[in-house]
């Protein structure tokens, strides 16, 4: 398939001109800037892919089994990762650990994996 000439797309943006008129145009090119945007955002951080939403683990103890249910959230980006800020686990209570501040490889070197 080509790409359409100078002719044919002068054709089409008559034809636009004539069906929304001259004022709905930058609307209308606002909202396809905004569409194409948000696409290229959904392909870029793409949570459901890149992220833990929860688990589930059965674990035995004094004979009986339970299931722990452990949900992540609130995630934000530390130094490149993406870190959860709000773990909820259910192991027979609730647990909320909600963290304000977390800090990767601080006071670390290269030295200190030789």
């Amino acid at each position: 398939m080509h790409m359409p000439g100078g002719t044919q797309l002068l054709i089409i943006a008559l034809i636009i001109l004539v069906l929304f008129g001259g004022r709905k145009i930058p609307e209308l090119a606002k909202g396809l800037g905004s569409g194409i945007k948000n696409f290229k955002n959904a392909l870029n951080n793409d949570e459901d892919e890149t992220t833990k939403v929860a688990e589930a683990k059965t674990l035995e103890q004094g004979g009986q089994t339970m299931t722990q249910i452990t949900n992540f959230g609130d995630y934000r980006v530390v130094k490149g990762v993406k870190v959860p800020f709000n773990i909820i686990q259910n192991v027979g209570f609730e647990l909320n650990i909600k963290m304000s501040d977390v800090k990767i490889n601080e006071g670390v070197s290269d030295a200190d994996f030789k």
